[in-house]
């Protein structure tokens, strides 16, 4: 619907919907026709286009993506590999560690596609869409199962909720093996929106990403209350800051938010709604959503 529209932004550049397809195109292709429906497949991918397009090329070949976090140790990516039987992994760069386990398709070594024509669209709703790991009651490496219809439940709900639409551009500040990227990457491309994605390794850098929030006029803030309150922390000490007048809803979960950071928040975004959500993993990224007043004040937790 949108393909000259810029569909995401990475430190490596800018990315037009129909030029996103032809990283998809290109590892779909590079899996030769040896995936099966079902099939999981390992995305061991910093933040870039081919993150993305990786996760896109395992759904349209009616596989299971399984984000690995790119800086865990090799051990517990073999667990996670050994555990869910994992054939198919794609890396930024060789695996020598991993690749007795796995066939590994590195993805900087692919020539890019042409553009994608058509592609069949996935209607078994009920089947995996993903696979997230967490460390489980023991430690060790816990798989967590998530549909198609699970996750799209959610995200549909948040889009009619808070309107989202193809003018909003997303901040993809969590990592892929966290839940709150499925929102993030599937909330932006269901409306046609805007995808940043910062670089990987300043995902903590309170100036970094408080300048890329303002040079990109990012719409859409969504995150742990410890890395939004980094961000508001920077932006409350610049003397002379402008109120921010792009960010139209901020969206805090997976932890105790702090009781006057929702103030914070306001006092610096012009045109802000400010929404606490929870739910575990399995509950398909949120189950409850609470929007948090302008003026309401909390004495303990919110």
């Amino acid at each position: 619907k949108y393909p000259q529209k810029t569909a995401l932004i990475t430190e490596e550049g800018e990315y037009t919907y129909e030029t996103l397809s032809c990283y998809i195109k290109t590892l779909i292709s590079s899996f030769e026709d040896n995936i099966r429906e079902g099939e999981l497949v390992a995305i061991n991918l910093k933040k870039s286009v081919w993150q993305i397009a990786a996760v896109y090329a395992v759904l349209y070949s009616k596989g299971t993506y399984v984000p690995i976090d790119i800086n865990q140790p090799i051990m517990r990516k073999r667990k996670i590999i050994q555990s869910a039987g994992i054939k198919i992994m794609f890396s930024d760069e060789p695996e020598p560690d991993l690749e007795d386990l796995v066939k590994n398709i590195v993805v900087n070594d692919l020539p890019v596609s042409k553009p994608m024509e058509h592609i069949h669209i996935e209607q078994n709703y009920d089947r995996p869409a993903y696979i997230i790991f967490t460390s489980g009651t023991t430690g060790d490496p816990k798989g967590v199962i998530i549909s198609h219809k699970a996750a799209m439940n959610t995200i549909l709900d948040m889009r009619e909720r808070y309107n989202l639409n193809e003018e909003d551009i997303f901040l993809g500040l969590s990592n892929l093996s966290f839940d709150l990227s499925v929102f993030d990457i599937f909330g932006c491309y269901l409306v046609g929106g805007t995808l940043v994605l910062p670089d990987t390794s300043k995902t903590k850098d309170s100036k970094y990403l408080s300048d890329l929030i303002l040079l990109k006029r990012i719409t859409i803030l969504n995150g742990v209350p410890a890395q939004i309150q980094l961000i508001i922390n920077y932006m409350d000490s610049v003397v002379g800051a402008r109120k921010n007048p792009f960010i139209r809803l901020v969206i805090m979960s997976g932890d105790w938010i702090p009781v006057n950071l929702p103030e914070k928040l306001y006092s610096l975004f012009n045109n802000v709604k400010v929404v606490s959500c929870g739910g575990a993993t399995e509950a398909a990224i949120w189950s409850i959503a609470y929007d948090i007043k302008k003026e309401e004040v909390f004495h303990k937790s919110i």
